[in-house]
C-alpha cells in the first residue's frame, strides 16, 4: 500500500502526537513505534513491514508479576497506568515495561 503526501504527513503527525504524549507521562515509548517514527520522518511511503516493526508482545497481569518479580496486586497498579484493558483483562506490551532492575 503506497500512501499520497497528505496521509504520510497525517500519518506522521498522529505518531509524533502519541510520542511526545508518552514522553510527557513519563511513559516509554515502543521500539515499534519509535521505528515507525524514523521511517515516517525519512520519507517512508509504503507500508510494506520490515522485521523490526513487528507487532508487539502482549503481557497479562500475571505474566509482568512474574517477569518482574513482584506481586500480582503490585503488576495490576503499574499495568493500569502503562497497559491497556482488553474485554475484562489488562495487558501491557513487552516493549513497554521496565527492566527488572528498573522495578
Amino acid at each position: 500500500m503506497i500512501f499520497d503526501d497528505d496521509e504520510v504527513s497525517f500519518l506522521r503527525f498522529l505518531v509524533d502526537l502519541f510520542v511526545d504524549d508518552h514522553h510527557q507521562r513519563g511513559f516509554p515509548v515502543p521500539k515499534w513505534m519509535s521505528a515507525l517514527q524514523s521511517r515516517l520522518q525519512s520519507g517512508a511511503t509504503s507500508v510494506e513491514e520490515p522485521a523490526d516493526l513487528a507487532a508487539p508482545e502482549y503481557l497479562s497481569v500475571t505474566e509482568v508479576a512474574s517477569e518482574l518479580g513482584i506481586s500480582t496486586r503490585c503488576a495490576r497498579r503499574r499495568v493500569a497506568r502503562i497497559g491497556m484493558k482488553i474485554g475484562n483483562q489488562w495487558v501491557v506490551s513487552r516493549d513497554a515495561l521496565p527492566t527488572r532492575d528498573a522495578a
